[in-house]
């Protein structure tokens, strides 16, 4: 009997954030949105970041180049 009393309280400890949430549908939904956003955001500043990355690697190519030819 206390084998199953302790199974029940851990299960309902496991089902409380998702039922904290089914009560809140906007607090869920409000932190999907925030995610995406920052998502957007996150990938903007990735692609800024690799343009910048290969613009210096062909700097660096064309310099080799001109110190090379004289």
């Amino acid at each position: 009997m206390q084998q199953l009393f302790k199974r029940v309280g851990l299960g309902s400890l496991a089902l409380a954030p998702g039922l904290a949430l089914a009560q809140v549908p906007a607090a869920f939904t409000s932190a999907i949105s925030s995610a995406t956003t920052d998502g957007a955001a996150m990938a903007a500043a990735l692609i800024g970041l690799a343009a910048a990355v290969v613009v210096v690697m062909i700097g660096v190519k064309f310099v080799k180049r001109i110190r090379g030819a004289v």
